[in-house]
């Protein structure tokens, strides 16, 4: 990288996600239109161009001789980048580390520079449903599994096939400032980039278990009647000593009684804000709450929006031209 230019990699591995690589060298072609002089000649030199791996030996020479502002790994939903990681990427990616390009990780990509070993030490985030994986994988990466987006000085990850967009904007406010970024969101008619990743997020509440009272009272706490349960009603219908439920739900679940029909709950709400057009005093009171305040705060506390918010995000507006 020279002063006054930047150059931007995107890896393009077999399987690698088509709309995001397109989407990207778009998003970051037009940032550069948006910032140049009237007369097009821009003060800031920005290229974007694509490396296909895996690669090996002299090609990595002619493609690849000078480390790049940024290196980006698109994210999939048919491979895993991983895969096609080289002893010459892996040392390549490396060096890119020490001479400080950012190394930026969508979704799944997150995982080639994990396997690099790039990413010991940083905060990242990575799709929900991988948090786990990513963290058995490299223990000393830091896995925020909330965040839809982490910047961790020169690593930068996203979590989610769809986050390119943020991915894009992101970088293009680091580079060319918060007034480009937003006259680019504002031109391809992108909100500005995301932050979380919870109103997305499923709650991972699974319904079948090695222990027989706890799967008798899981499957009993998906009914109507399992919504207005206390955990004294919660044992007897174990049958087991209050302590003794804890204990085992706790063993089987990963949480306690309480927080399992809490995140029941809501995922219940979730489905009647999205469905149906009952107020929100109204599914408080459906799915088992008498105070709807109290509602709205588990609510809040568990996606990270509010309930009519939830309701806005996921009902399309339609627009309907006035009847003349």
């Amino acid at each position: 990288m020279t002063l006054g230019s930047i150059d931007v990699v995107l890896l393009e591995y077999p399987g690698a996600q088509i709309a995001a690589l397109h989407g990207l060298e778009d998003l970051f072609r037009t940032a550069v239109r948006l910032a140049t002089d009237g007369d097009g000649s821009g003060r800031q030199k920005l290229t974007v161009r694509r490396c296909i791996v895996p690669f090996s030996g002299s090609r990595i020479k002619e493609t690849l001789a000078v480390h790049p502002a940024a290196v980006i790994v698109p994210p999939t939903l048919t491979a895993r980048p991983e895969e096609f990681l080289t002893p010459e990427l892996e040392i390549w990616l490396k060096g890119c580390r020490d001479a400080g390009t950012v190394l930026a990780g969508i979704c799944a990509g997150s995982f080639l520079l994990a396997h690099a070993g790039v990413l010991d030490g940083r905060n990242v985030t990575v799709h929900w449903s991988q948090t786990e994986r990513l963290s058995r994988l490299r223990p000393d990466v830091r896995v925020h599994s909330e965040r839809l987006f982490v910047e961790d000085i020169d690593v930068v990850t996203t979590a989610g096939i769809m986050s390119w967009p943020d991915m894009a904007l992101r970088l293009i406010e680091r580079w060319l400032g918060t007034w480009i970024m937003h006259e680019t969101a504002r031109f391809m008619m992108l909100d500005p980039p995301r932050v979380s990743q919870r109103p997305y997020r499923r709650l991972p509440l699974s319904v079948t278990f090695d222990d027989p009272q706890v799967q008798k009272l899981v499957h009993w706490l998906r009914t109507s009647a399992g919504g207005f349960a206390s955990v004294r009603d919660m044992a007897q219908m174990a049958g087991l000593e209050e302590r003794t439920l804890l204990r085992r739900f706790r063993k089987a679940t990963g949480l306690s009684p309480r927080d399992y029909r809490q995140h029941l709950a809501v995922e219940r709400a979730r489905a009647l804000l999205e469905t149906t057009a009952m107020s929100v005093d109204q599914i408080a009171y459906e799915i088992g709450y008498q105070n709807p305040d109290a509602f709205r705060k588990l609510f809040i506390r568990l996606t990270g929006l509010t309930p009519a918010a939830h309701r806005r995000r996921c009902v399309n507006d339609v627009f309907v031209p006035s009847q003349l």
